[in-house]
């Protein structure tokens, strides 16, 4: 995490509620640049819900997100969502596109000369490892990895300040995920993007949060404890988060492995 830095997403009180039932608790947290925040938790814990209201695809009840110190608000969601990247499950491919047609979607939109299109697609490739010569191809083409490589891709392509993902390798197969993951924190590393990352599996919360990264437990809307994971682990603040770490094996504390150098 870097210190002395202004915060470039910020929840201040931030809450949603979905027909009575409470999806987010009033909610402070925030993320500067280089930071790496892993939210963690049971499914419909609402850790998905406060990505959502990160990119104003929902709004807070009460409370507010800012971004770059700024209420994020309809007026300026737009231009706010242009400087963050989402990364989910697969991809979130569009089918009917080849990869290098859904990496450079919103660059053809706002209009990019084909040149710098080209150049930044080739730096993307060798920063995440994928296949150039796979670009022209379509998701159904592609294996798990590189369609998640290609998502990722995406979520960079306009070089955003703030990456959110979703449970970005929940579908993945065991010896494919541990390599993304790598590839992950190395890119993590490289980039020293804000990044939000939910995941509901502990050993991988370990993996993205080890080099200084913070992570927040959540249970019912409400985050019970955030901070380093050995302080989860070894001060839990609730009853919950014993009952939550021992009911996964911990694979990756204090021995997660290094990311390959490439």
């Amino acid at each position: 995490m870097i210190t002395n830095v202004a915060p470039l997403l910020q929840f201040v009180g931030a809450s949603k509620t979905f027909e009575a039932v409470v999806a987010v608790a009033p909610l402070d947290l925030s993320v500067a640049p280089g930071d790496t925040l892993v939210l963690i938790g049971p499914s419909g814990c609402g850790k998905t819900t406060v990505l959502r209201m990160a990119l104003g695809l929902l709004w807070p009840d009460a409370g507010q997100v800012r971004f770059r110190g700024e209420l994020l608000s309809p007026a300026n969601v737009q231009r706010a969502r242009r400087s963050m990247g989402y990364v989910v499950q697969e991809g979130g491919l569009f089918p009917h596109l080849t990869a290098e047609q859904n990496v450079s979607l919103m660059a053809r939109h706002l209009r990019w000369p084909r040149a710098r299109i080209e150049q930044r697609q080739a730096e993307l490739a060798a920063l995440t490892r994928f296949p150039i010569n796979a670009l022209g191809r379509y998701p159904f083409q592609l294996s798990g990895g590189q369609r998640q490589r290609v998502g990722l891709m995406r979520a960079l392509m306009l070089d955003p300040d703030v990456l959110l993902f979703d449970e970005p390798l929940g579908s993945i197969d065991p010896v494919v995920r541990s390599e993304l993951q790598q590839d992950l924190v190395r890119v993590f590393k490289q980039t020293a993007k804000a990044v939000v990352l939910v995941t509901h599996d502990l050993s991988e919360a370990a993996i993205f949060s080890l080099d200084h990264g913070r992570v927040a437990l959540m249970r019912q809307g409400r985050v019970l404890q955030q901070g380093r994971m050995e302080e989860l682990v070894r001060s839990p603040a609730d009853p919950f988060i014993t009952k939550f770490v021992a009911a996964q094996p911990l694979l990756a504390f204090g021995h997660a492995p290094e990311p390959r150098s490439k």
